[in-house]
């Protein structure tokens, strides 16, 4: 009986005592092994979300360009006086996080190789946005969407 006494005790004893390092480390390992899969796919899910906000922006100031363009004969441009998005009578899209700068003008001075585009937007770099390095979304007269990198590839997320 005394036996039986002595390895409730003992049982009782290691049951109290916790988790050994062992075990510690191989939680600690797992969860990092977790993270380092997780983490770059939710950093491309991101930057595919603050793209589709940059799309609808663009589109937005390509409706207002073909509403100034119908109503004037010419594309709203920066001069002296103004800027475009003043002339649109359009807001331009302020982002919050500042994770875009947008552009709008006559396509004629758009960037080079991108002859019908009449907005564009500009990823910025910075800290938090330092993944994906700057590109380019383009919006052309006629809808059409491009992303190019700053070295002129189509490697944009």
């Amino acid at each position: 009986m005394r036996e039986m006494k002595g390895q409730a005790l003992n049982v009782e004893f290691r049951m109290n005592r916790g988790f050994s390092m062992i075990e510690v480390i191989v939680v600690v390992v797992v969860i990092g092994i977790m993270l380092a899969v997780a983490l770059p796919k939710y950093n491309r899910v991101v930057e595919k979300s603050r793209q589709a906000e940059a799309f609808t922006n663009l589109a937005a100031i390509r409706g207002a360009q073909a509403r100034y363009y119908a109503e004037k004969g010419v594309w709203a441009q920066d001069d002296t006086d103004s800027d475009a998005f003043d002339k649109l009578d359009f807001e331009e899209p302020v982002d919050p996080e500042q994770y875009f700068d947008y552009f709008t003008g006559d396509p004629e001075y758009a960037p080079v190789g991108h002859d019908d585009t009449i907005a564009w937007a500009q990823r910025k770099t910075g800290l938090k946005n330092c993944c994906f390095g700057v590109y380019m979304i383009f919006i052309s007269t006629a809808g059409r969407i491009t992303k190019e990198s700053a070295d002129g590839h189509d490697s944009a997320p």
